[in-house]
């Protein structure tokens, strides 16, 4: 008898591969299937590729009142 182990799915992703802090307090799959990463360091939006950070920032048009994200909601 042959035991084949299964491809691992699981993937780790940390600062060098662009999330904004090693640790994650909340994750979310919006409808679009963008998944959505929650830290100590901003909101980060994740494409299945690449990471887009988003922190406290009035110059580029969108505000956050903390970078500690730890509760994650979509709506309209």
């Amino acid at each position: 008898m042959t035991l084949h182990a299964a491809a691992s799915l699981y993937r780790s992703y940390q600062t060098d591969d662009g999330l904004s802090h090693n640790g994650v307090w909340a994750v979310m799959q919006d409808s679009r299937g963008f998944l959505w990463f929650g830290t100590w360091n901003g909101l980060n939006k994740f494409d299945g590729y690449t990471f887009k950070n988003y922190k406290t920032s009035y110059k580029d048009g969108y505000i956050l009142n903390t970078n500690r994200i730890s509760q994650i909601a979509e709506t309209k």
